[in-house]
């Protein structure tokens, strides 16, 4: 008898393995600022976020059934408790969805600080335009030093 685990790593490993690579193309499509792209990635991503939460919560429930914990501990009593047979193929795919998860983390991460970067470039751009020079005093309003070392600009004399 397959164990009622089975299809739902299945369907989580699937589902992870679509999301990094939506996640791999997303960074593809911000170093391109194709914005028309990062929209339609963006919906993925949400819908993906979905399926899986919903997953997440069959697999929490199948767990709570066997009287396990929720978390990676849970999953791994459960994988003891199964027969020798049974239990190579759900190793086998609990590996891969930690893999995955560790991929998908790591691809986030990435993407977020390029967007971060993004976002500041943005708002020093946008100050700059706007006249606004922030904390730094390296020039005024008319484009000249505010404080002049001496006549002259001399910085040293030998």
């Amino acid at each position: 008898m397959t164990p009622p685990m089975l299809p739902v790593l299945q369907d989580i490993a699937a589902y992870l393995d679509e999301l990094r690579s939506a996640l791999v193309s997303e960074y593809e499509a911000l170093t391109v600022n194709d914005a028309e792209r990062l929209t339609a990635i963006a919906d993925t991503k949400q819908r993906l976020s979905d399926i899986l939460g919903d997953l997440d919560r069959e697999r929490s429930e199948l767990l709570r059934e066997a009287g396990l914990d929720l978390g990676r501990t849970g999953v791994l009593a459960y994988l003891d408790r199964q027969s020798a047979s049974d239990r190579e193929p759900l190793d086998v795919l609990w590996q891969r969805i930690e893999t995955l998860t560790r991929d998908c983390r790591r691809l986030n991460q990435i993407n977020g600080i390029v967007i971060e970067k993004r976002r500041r470039r943005a708002e020093n751009t946008l100050r700059i335009l706007q006249g606004q020079t922030g904390d730094s005093d390296l020039y005024t309003p008319r484009g000249t030093t505010p404080r002049r070392p001496g006549p002259g600009h001399t910085l040293a004399k030998a």
